[in-house]
């Protein structure tokens, strides 16, 4: 394979360490070598560490890469912050073009990967503070064509569970990622895809399909990559801020 066609996915919002890298020049995008687990010790400690050990074991250098993909949130604050900062740094300092895609969406779009059916629509479901969700809907069309049906929001469980409730009518399915401890119950007639975490490889290939064949930096600079919170921080928390009404 040659250099310079190697995407590195970046997930770090949540308390899994997900890092991917993927081949942009062979069909399909194959995954070449991924860690996605909990880490030992802070996100911040090892997060450079694991991403030189992981090209090492592929024989790449960080100038091999061709694309950045970062999951920039909503998730952990922490977390959030830290994926985005480190993938901004690698774009600028390697002069790459840098895709941002949201946690919810990863987690819709991996669920709908699986599904036969043309079309589907797929609500996504992150834990946010105790009594409160990250929540958003996605829809694949008849053509192929990947949309998001309601943004992202930050909310209470409650809100969430009446929306659900109604689209479990029209036959939708949810992704979602479990609370720790929590033992979720959803409305009958959906069809539930849980998951651990985003998952970095599902990140590359729905990046790949957001940025095409050949990703440019002018149309995909790091100044579009932004976190995206929704949840605000501590400080913030303190002023008592609104939820998003649903």
């Amino acid at each position: 394979m040659s250099v310079k066609r190697v995407c590195l996915a970046i997930d770090t919002t949540s308390p899994f360490l997900g890092l991917a890298l993927h081949d942009l020049a062979a069909p399909g995008y194959p995954c070449l070598a991924r860690v996605f687990e909990v880490p030992v010790a802070k996100q911040t400690d090892v997060f450079f560490p694991t991403l030189d050990r992981l090209l090492k074991k592929k024989r790449f250098k960080r100038s091999d890469l061709a694309l950045i993909a970062v999951d920039h949130g909503p998730g952990s604050f922490t977390g959030v912050r830290v994926g985005v900062a480190a993938a901004r740094a690698l774009a600028q300092a390697l002069e790459l073009p840098i895709i941002g895609v949201g946690a919810l969406e990863i987690i819709a779009w991996e669920a709908a990967d699986r599904l036969a059916a043309a079309r589907v629509t797929v609500a996504a479901r992150l834990p946010a503070l105790a009594g409160d969700a990250y929540f958003a809907v996605f829809e694949r069309a008849a053509n192929g064509a990947w949309k998001t049906k309601r943004v992202p929001v930050w909310t209470t469980e409650t809100k969430v569970d009446a929306e659900l409730a109604k689209l479990a009518h029209a036959g939708a399915h949810l992704a979602y990622v479990d609370r720790a401890g929590a033992a979720l119950a959803f409305p009958a007639g959906l069809t539930l895809h849980k998951f651990e975490a985003p998952d970095p490889s599902a990140l590359a290939r729905l990046a790949f399909l957001k940025g095409g064949a050949t990703p440019s930096v002018a149309k995909f600079g790091l100044e579009k990559v932004i976190p995206i919170y929704l949840q605000p921080s501590w400080a913030e928390r303190a002023k008592k801020p609104a939820r998003v009404r649903i």
